[in-house]
C-alpha cells in the first residue's frame, strides 16, 4: 500500500513513521521516500487493514491519506508562508515593533503547529529549533530579531518547498510515460487500460504507445523501446514477437493479444520498482540519520550551557550580568538554529533518488539505494559466460562419430533427451537433428522419440532411456565417469582442436560407450570487449564462471581479455562467488559483483554483493535474486551503472562536506557574536538549498 504523508519535512518525520508502523502487527516492511512524503507499507491485509495503517499514523498529526495520482504540495501553508513574506517588507515602517510582534504571532502558527508534532513525539528538529529561538528572541526583547526569523525562515521554507517539487518535476520527467487507453480491435472502441483483461486483442497504430504486454498476431512496426530497455535503436516487430507496455510504435500498424492486465504490465512493474528502490536508504544515510539523532539534542544542551555559564558567572559578580546574559543568549539562540542538520540528512536522499531514476529511464532497475554504493566500490565482477557474455544461441558446427556407427540414429537418440532439457545447448542439439521445432508442432509430426527415468547431472549433462538404451549427453567429465573407457586418438585430437577454437563439446554414449561428439559454437555478445576493456582500465577486475571445460574457457578467457576464468563448475560451486573470484588473491575481503541470467545464476546474484541480471533474456529467478536487472542484453550498460555510481558517490560526498564545513562556520562566527540570528537561518537555509540542487 502506498501512503501519501504530508506532514514529512524531515529524516526525523521519515523515521517516525516507521517507527509507528513497523511494530504493528502485519506490517511486514516499512520504506520511505522523503523527497515525494510517500511511505511503502507491505503488510498482510487479513491481519492489518489500510484504515488501521492511516489512524496510526494520523494519531501522531502526520496527515496520512491513501496515496492518489498527482501533485500535493500544501496550499495552505504556501498561503501562510506568502503572508508572511508579505508582512515582513514591513518591518522598517514607525511601526516596526507591533508589527514585529504581529509576524511573530501569526508566523509562528506553522513552525507552532509542526513543534508540537515532534514535540509529542519526542523528537527534536528544526521546528522546535526555530520556536525555542523564537521564545528566546521574545525573552530577550528582540522583537525585530524574531520578527526578521520568522519572516526569513518562511521564505527558505518556501524556497526549499519549491526545490524539492523542482526535483519531484525531474523525477516525474525521466519516468516512465504510462499508457491510459487501449483500442480494442473487434469493436474499435477507446477503453481505460484498466478493464482489459488478458487475451483481449488491441490496436496499435503508428505513434501509439503500446498500452499493454502482449504478443504481435497481425503487422510488423519498428517499435522504439527506449524508455524500457534504454537501446536507442528501433527493434523490428511482426507476427509472434513480444511487446512492452510504455514502448512506441514508430511506423506500422500491429495487432496485438494481451499477454498482462495493467496492474501487471511491464511499464507498470518498474514504476513499482523504481518507487519502492526510491523509498530505500543507504549505508551513508543510516550513518548520518543516527548520527543526526544525538547531535541536536547535544547542541540544544551546549546552547543552554552557553547561556546558563555566563548567568552563573553573572550571579557570582563576574561580569556585568545583565548585559553578559544578553550577549550570550544572542549566541545560544544562533548557535540552537544553526544546530539543525537538514541539510546534513539531505544529502544522500536526493543524490539516491535522482541516480535511481536516471538508471531506470537508461534501461536499468536498481532495486535499493545502497546497491549504488556498492557499485561504486565494486574490485572484482564475475560474469557467468552462456547467455551473459555470449549470445546463448549455440548452433552445431562439426560432428565426430566413432567408426561404423550411424551419425544419424545417435544425433536422434541425443535429441531425444535433450528435448527435455531447457539449456541452450539442448536446444541446438535438438534443431540440428529435427530443423525448426514450430514446424514439428504445426504438422503434428515428431520424430523425436520418447524418454524414460530422464535424470539431471548438476553442471555436467543429461541421461535416461530411449528405446531401450541407456543414452547419456554431456561433458568430457561425465562420460568419463560414466562410461570409464578413454576416448580415442582421433577423439581426442578434435575434443583438443574444438575446445582451442572456444567451442563447447558434447558427448553422446549409447549402452556406456560413447559414440558421438558433438561442437558447438556461441557468439559473443556485442560491446562485451569494451564494456570489459572499460572496467579494467577502471580498476575493477574480471573474471567468468563456467560450468565448460577448462580448454575451452581458457580460449574464451584469453579472447576477451578477462583477468581470470573458473571453468567446470556446477551451480552449487557458484554460489559462493568470492571463493571463485578472490581465491587466488592474497588480500582481505573484496567487493564482489555477478553478472549472469540463467536459473543456476540465481543462487551466485543472491550470495555476490553486487548481483546484475540480465532481464530482457533472463529468467525470472536471476531478475528476482538480482540487486540490479538490465531491461536490455546489452552489456555496455554496466559502466554506465559503475559511472553512475561513483557519480552519486561524489554527489554525496561533496553535499556532506559543505554541509558540515557550513555548520562548523556558522558555529565558530556565531559563538564569536560575528552573525545575526536571521543571517544563521538563510546561511543554514542555504546550504540545504545547494544541497537539494546539486543532488538533481
Amino acid at each position: 500500500t502506498k501512503l501519501r504523508v504530508q506532514n514529512i519535512c524531515c529524516a526525523m518525520e521519515a523515521q517516525l513513521v516507521k517507527d509507528v508502523l513497523a511494530p504493528i502487527d502485519g506490517v511486514i516492511n516499512v520504506a520511505v521516500n522523503m523527497i515525494g512524503r510517500v511511505a511503502h507499507v507491505r503488510h498482510d491485509l487479513e491481519i492489518v487493514s489500510v484504515r488501521t495503517l492511516l489512524d496510526s499514523l494520523n494519531k501522531v498529526h502526520l496527515g496520512a491519506t491513501v496515496m492518489e495520482t498527482g501533485n500535493h504540495h500544501g496550499v495552505e501553508k504556501h498561503t501562510v508562508l506568502f503572508i508572511v513574506a508579505v508582512v515582513g517588507l514591513f518591518l522598517k515602517t514607525k511601526w516596526f515593533m507591533w508589527v514585529a510582534i504581529a509576524e511573530i504571532l501569526f508566523g509562528s502558527i506553522p513552525i507552532l503547529k509542526r513543534a508540537f508534532i515532534s514535540m509529542k513525539n519526542l523528537r527534536v528538529d528544526i521546528n522546535v529549533l526555530m520556536l525555542i529561538a523564537i521564545i528566546g528572541t521574545a525573552a530577550l526583547s528582540d522583537w525585530v530579531e524574531g520578527a526578521t526569523v520568522v519572516y526569513v525562515f518562511a521564505l527558505a521554507d518556501a524556497i526549499e518547498e519549491y526545490s524539492l517539487h523542482k526535483v519531484q518535476r525531474t523525477i516525474s520527467r525521466l519516468m516512465l510515460k504510462r499508457p491510459q487507453v487501449a483500442v480494442l480491435v473487434e469493436t474499435g472502441e477507446v477503453v481505460n487500460i484498466d478493464t482489459v483483461v488478458i487475451g483481449t486483442l488491441i490496436a496499435v497504430r503508428p505513434g501509439d504507445l503500446i498500452p499493454l504486454d502482449g504478443i504481435v498476431v497481425k503487422g510488423r512496426a519498428s517499435v522504439d523501446e527506449s524508455s524500457i530497455t534504454g537501446e536507442c535503436l528501433p527493434v523490428e516487430k511482426k507476427v509472434d514477437s513480444k511487446v512492452f507496455s510504455g514502448t512506441v510504435d514508430q511506423n506500422g500498424y500491429l495487432e496485438i493479444k494481451t499477454t498482462t492486465d495493467s496492474s501487471n504490465s511491464t511499464v507498470s512493474r518498474v514504476a513499482e520498482m523504481v518507487q519502492e528502490a526510491q523509498s530505500s536508504s543507504t549505508r551513508t544515510e543510516q550513518i548520518i540519520n543516527h548520527f543526526a539523532k544525538y547531535y541536536t539534542p547535544l547542541v540544544v544542551v551546549t546552547s543552554a550551557l552557553v547561556i546558563a555559564i555566563p548567568a552563573i558567572l553573572g550571579v557570582a559578580g563576574v561580569g556585568t550580568y545583565q548585559q553578559d546574559l544578553h550577549e550570550w543568549g544572542h549566541k545560544a539562540l544562533v548557535l540552537l538554529v544553526v544546530a539543525c542538520p537538514c541539510a546534513l540528512v539531505m544529502t544522500s536522499p536526493i543524490a539516491v533518488v535522482c541516480s535511481i531514476t536516471a538508471a531506470a529511464r537508461r534501461g536499468s532497475l536498481i532495486k535499493k539505494g545502497e546497491h549504488l554504493e556498492t557499485l561504486a566500490k565494486l574490485e572484482v565482477l564475475a560474469f557467468d559466460k552462456t547467455g551473459t557474455l555470449t549470445e546463448g544461441k549455440f548452433q552445431v558446427t562439426d560432428m565426430e562419430s566413432v567408426y561404423g556407427v550411424n551419425e544419424r540414429e545417435v544425433l536422434r537418440l541425443a535429441a531425444g533427451i535433450e528435448s527435455k532439457s531447457s539449456h541452450p545447448i539442448a536446444a541446438a542439439i535438438v534443431n540440428e537433428f529435427s530443423g525448426c521445432v514450430g514446424s514439428m508442432v504445426k504438422s503434428n509430426v515428431f520424430s523425436i522419440p520418447e524418454v524414460k527415468k530422464f535424470k539431471l547431472h548438476e553442471g555436467k549433462g543429461i541421461s535416461g532411456i530411449v528405446e531401450g538404451k541407456k543414452v547419456l549427453v554431456g561433458n568430457h567429465s561425465l562420460v568419463t565417469d560414466q562410461c570409464g573407457e578413454k576416448l580415442g586418438s582421433s577423439m581426442t585430437d578434435k575434443y583438443i582442436q574444438w575446445s582451442n577454437e572456444s567451442k563447447t563439446v558434447v558427448f553422446v554414449s549409447v549402452n556406456s560407450k560413447v559414440q558421438l561428439m558433438v561442437a558447438l559454437a556461441d557468439s559473443i555478445r556485442p560491446n562485451t570487449i569494451d564494456a570489459l576493456d572499460w572496467l579494467r582500465h577502471h580498476g575493477i577486475q574480471t573474471s567468468m564462471i563456467t560450468g565448460d571445460n577448462a580448454r575451452t574457457a581458457a580460449a574464451v578467457k584469453e579472447s576477451l581479455g578477462l583477468d581470470e576464468c573458473t571453468a567446470e563448475m556446477k551451480p552449487s560451486d557458484k554460489l559462493d562467488p568470492h571463493f571463485c573470484c578472490v581465491r587466488r588473491r592474497n588480500v582481505g575481503r573484496v567487493s564482489v559483483g555477478m553478472v549472469g541470467d540463467g536459473v543456476n545464476d540465481g543462487p551466485a546474484l543472491a550470495a555476490a554483493d553486487l548481483g546484475i541480471a540480465m532481464g530482457a533474456g533472463g529468467t525470472a529467478l536471476a531478475v528476482e535474486a538480482a540487486d540490479v536487472t538490465l531491461m536490455s542484453n546489452n552489456l555496455a550498460k554496466i559502466p554506465e551503472l559503475v559511472s553512475l555510481g561513483k557519480f552519486c558517490r561524489t554527489i554525496i560526498t561533496q553535499n556532506i562536506a559543505l554541509s558540515v564545513v557550513l555548520k562548523l562556520a556558522l558555529m565558530v562566527v556565531a559563538l564569536l557574536g560575528h552573525v545575526d540570528l536571521w543571517m544563521a537561518v538563510l546561511g543554514d537555509a542555504l546550504g540545504l538549498i545547494f544541497v537539494i540542487l546539486n543532488g538533481l
